[in-house]
């Protein structure tokens, strides 16, 4: 006998409750039907789940214990491909070289998916060719899920988790106290903006590991989806206004949130607009094949534990050696009270393209020179405490060559004697107090009687 299912009806206390539109009885055996599939949606499955598996499928490769090796000597293999794509097919103004810089928009990224994109069009039309009377491919579609819902969530922990302690908005920049707003870049304008307030930074985090979480189970899918993919449209919408460079893999979350939000639209537009009633889905079980009860009940939840505590461990172990440890010996903004060139000292003017106006010598190994024109120029410093000496270089201006000898005479003054290229420096810095900015001390306040907007 075949089991109705009715939706129940809430309790009311005046008279009976009619839904909106009523809802024919929905029966499991009805539910569970294998009727074929339209042949746009067999072609839309097909591309989807060969462009997903070729956008994801090299990362998910080298999260994998002991195949991360193989992914490495696959990245090996493929870069020289993408570099003469990129040159000869494509015609970029830059080469396709995989720079360690942390920019996520660089011309191999965008090659790369150019080159997803194509194999997945012809993996569709040989696809099609081949297999084109399957009526349907609910069992493929369901592991297609499965696979984007692990990785989707193992990627938006790591966001998540970023920001919850924080490392990826850490505290403002010193550097930021002193330089002037029209020389931001825009990605630094968010960057300073979500540095100032970690309790926003604190609420992004918190939804996109929410919806991370909500990603591992099958019964939380649809919420965990809706979740992630409003948390996203906001990482989207902000990557594209301020030119942040991971643009490209923040969309490519975005459309994986949707793809795994797509077969549940119906549904939601029947609910939430139409406020009719729904039957309930099924949820099915696992088409891995029958699985012993301690991989459901045992394997899986220490497999999301650990995901989860070896992402948060390993970014506290970060936040706290690069952002959290001792204070560096000279950490502070300085003003510079003394500026001696090769035994000549040169007056504070504005006009004065050699001295420096401030330095800054903030968290990280970061060094800022502020020049007297209010212009920024960083560098990276390496200390000896011990030794009192400092090197100071930078990777963009390879000509830059200094190295100082230090003296702290108290708290507030430091003097520098050394060299920068063939000339000869001394200076005497003045500590100022980083904490006067009203960034700092305007905190915040329930009763306001007046805006202050400044």
């Amino acid at each position: 006998m075949t089991e109705t299912l009715r939706p129940e009806l809430p309790p009311t206390s005046v008279g009976a409750y009619t839904p909106l539109e009523p809802l024919e009885p929905v029966t499991r055996q009805a539910i569970a039907t294998d009727a074929p599939w339209s042949a746009p949606m067999r072609v839309a499955f097909r591309f989807a789940c060969a462009w997903l598996v070729l956008a994801f499928g090299v990362d998910v490769l080298g999260a994998i214990p002991l195949v991360g090796d193989v992914a490495g000597k696959l990245h090996d293999l493929y870069v020289p491909a993408l570099g003469w794509v990129a040159a000869h097919v494509l015609h970029t103004a830059a080469p396709a070289v995989d720079l360690p810089n942390g920019a996520g928009d660089k011309t191999i990224f965008w090659t790369y998916h150019a080159c997803a994109l194509v194999l997945a069009i012809v993996a569709t039309v040989l696809w099609s060719a081949l297999d084109r009377d399957r009526p349907h491919y609910r069992v493929a579609h369901d592991r297609l899920r499965v696979y984007v819902r692990y990785t989707l969530g193992a990627s938006m922990i790591g966001y998540g988790i970023a920001k919850l302690l924080p490392s990826q908005f850490p505290d403002l920049q010193l550097t930021r106290y002193i330089e002037p707003y029209g020389e931001f870049s825009p990605m630094g304008v968010l960057w300073s903006f979500m540095s100032t307030s970690h309790a926003y930074g604190f609420f992004c985090g918190a939804a996109e590991a929410t919806g991370a979480v909500l990603l591992f189970w099958r019964r939380t899918t649809t919420l965990g989806a809706l979740v992630t993919a409003s948390a996203l449209a906001n990482v989207v919408a902000l990557n594209l206004a301020y030119d942040v460079t991971v643009k490209g893999y923040s969309i490519l979350l975005l459309l994986a949130a949707l793809f795994l939000l797509a077969p549940e639209v119906p549904r939601l537009w029947a609910v939430l607009v139409r406020h009719a009633a729904v039957p309930a889905q099924p949820l099915g079980t696992t088409t891995l094949g029958p699985l012993p009860p301690i991989v459901r009940r045992v394997l899986k939840p220490l497999a999301v534990a650990s995901c989860i505590g070896f992402t948060f461990y390993g970014t506290w172990s970060f936040w706290h050696a690069s952002f959290r440890g001792a204070t560096p010996t000279l950490w502070g903004i300085y003003d510079v009270e003394r500026f001696v060139q090769n035994g000549a000292e040169r007056a504070p003017l504005v006009t004065d393209a050699v001295r420096w106006r401030r330095v800054v010598f903030d968290r990280g190994d970061r060094f800022t020179v502020q020049m007297m024109s209010d212009s920024v120029r960083r560098y990276r410093v390496t200390l000896d405490s011990a030794a009192r000496h400092l090197t100071i270089a930078s990777p963009r201006e390879p000509q830059f060559k200094a190295a100082f000898a230090f003296v702290r005479d108290d708290a507030a003054h430091v003097r520098l004697a050394g060299r920068v290229g063939t000339d000869s420096i001394e200076l005497a810095l003045r500590r100022i107090d980083h904490t006067r900015f009203p960034l700092v001390t305007r905190g915040f306040r329930w009763v306001q009687d007046d805006n202050y907007n400044r």
